[in-house]
């Protein structure tokens, strides 16, 4: 209900995002896109220069030269983990960084098969650790396609996973700098 939600509204906040930079004589050089209740963009107009925005079952940003980033939110629910699993070990398990050992046979499973299936769409990968902005982010870069997973380290209650495509280091740095966790 919560995700219909959210998309029936969407284009509301994203209007009344966008019409808030320069309202009442005021400049605003930032731009907010929500993605949940946890994690939101934060990044300079310019950034949005020539880029269009569209929302299907993940929020896409598609630049001018082809390149995109789509961003979506996992939660326990819809990933089907036990109410206990910590967040915060799932990029951890779907990325091989360590083995799924401590969860059920069936997640086991799931994860061996999303970590394969990350390891044939992004070629030969490294994974980079990060921490901005009260977030762990677990990149994987491949070569021409990458994928992040976001996770705030205090209260890990969703997981931000952004899909990178042709999407150059420094526009990608500039996404995950500006990545905000909402605090509740």
């Amino acid at each position: 209900m919560k995700k219909r939600l959210f998309s029936i509204l969407f284009p509301f906040f994203l209007v009344l995002m966008l019409s808030g930079c320069g309202s009442l004589g005021e400049k605003t050089s930032n731009l907010q896109l929500v993605f949940s209740s946890s994690y939101h963009l934060d990044l300079p107009v310019s950034f949005f220069q020539n880029t269009k925005i569209a929302k299907a079952s993940d929020i896409i940003l598609k630049f001018d030269d082809e390149a995109y980033v789509s961003f979506g939110i996992i939660t326990r629910d819809l990933e089907g983990l036990d109410t206990s699993f910590d967040l915060l070990l799932y990029p951890e398990f779907i990325l091989g960084v360590k083995a799924p050992h401590s969860v059920s046979e069936r997640s086991k499973k799931k994860f061996i098969a999303s970590y394969n299936v990350y390891k044939y769409r992004l070629g030969g990968f490294h994974i980079e650790k990060k921490e901005f902005n009260e977030v762990y982010i677990f990149l994987a870069k491949g070569d021409n396609q990458s994928v992040a997973f976001v996770v705030n380290k205090i209260e890990p209650s969703q997981v931000l996973v952004i899909d990178f495509n042709a999407v150059s280091d420094s526009r990608m740095e500039t996404i995950l700098k500006g990545l905000r966790h909402n605090a509740d």
